[in-house]
């Protein structure tokens, strides 16, 4: 049940495009535990035929498309978010386009 929890609580604060600019400190933290977590999972974790098409790679998208669309992020955060998709690109091979 938890982490039927947690999964509604990441792909709701990555879908809230109003968040990038009401509270950038938070999405900020938000940006960086989901960092943290992710250093945990092995490098293939989305490759892996069960974790392709996860609600954790579609939310991550739908964050890093509100981040891409918005021009009035605070600076803090867009570096943040750009570290962030670096690691995802590094490690995960996912959203290379971006």
């Amino acid at each position: 049940e938890s982490f039927k929890k947690w999964q509604e609580f990441v792909a709701a604060l990555c879908r809230c495009d109003t968040l990038l600019e009401s509270n950038p400190s938070f999405y900020r933290l938000l940006v960086k535990t989901l960092h943290h977590q992710l250093k945990l999972v092995p490098d293939d974790f989305f490759s892996v035929d069960l974790a392709k098409n996860n609600f954790l790679k579609c939310s991550l998208s739908a964050m890093l498309q509100n981040v891409n669309g918005n021009c009035n992020l605070d600076n803090e955060l867009l570096s943040s978010c750009k570290r962030f998709l670096s690691f995802l690109q590094f490690h995960f091979q996912i959203f290379e386009g971006e």
